[in-house]
């Protein structure tokens, strides 16, 4: 009767030793698992963040190209806005999501200069095209 008692004992503890084994590989896994997940979230983030900023400043390297060849360029005779434009502003907006307070007060300080500086050169070239 002791040989009996004394394996089920052991069975018991053999039974609770596995249980506590995978509880722990549970738990272990389960932090692998957000850890991965935070570390998806954090890098997909980075990306976002890094195209963004890739997409603005093409967008301005375009502007500028833009600005440099108006006195080579028709005006506009519809009055609408040049592509360049749009674009440099779309691409401004897009990274206010991903930058601080300082950088969007910059940037858009940045945007109302350029768009000054624009309209001041199609003001300029204005006489010239009606000069035959």
């Amino acid at each position: 009767m002791e040989t009996f008692f004394a394996t089920l004992i052991g069975a018991f503890v053999s039974l609770l030793a596995v249980s506590l084994t995978l509880r722990h590989n549970q738990r272990v896994h389960e932090a692998n698992l957000r850890e991965e997940r935070t570390k998806r979230r954090e890098e997909k983030e980075f990306r976002a963040k890094q195209e963004a900023l890739i997409a603005a400043s093409e967008a301005f390297s375009r502007y500028l190209t833009y600005f440099i060849s108006i006195p080579d360029r028709q005006l506009p005779q519809d009055g609408s806005v040049a592509p360049e434009i749009t674009e440099l502003g779309v691409a401004l907006n897009k990274l206010h999501f991903y930058c601080s307070l300082n950088t969007i007060e910059k940037s858009t300080h940045l945007g109302q200069i350029l768009n000054e500086v624009v309209s001041d050169a199609m003001k300029a070239k204005m006489p010239s095209a009606f000069i035959f």
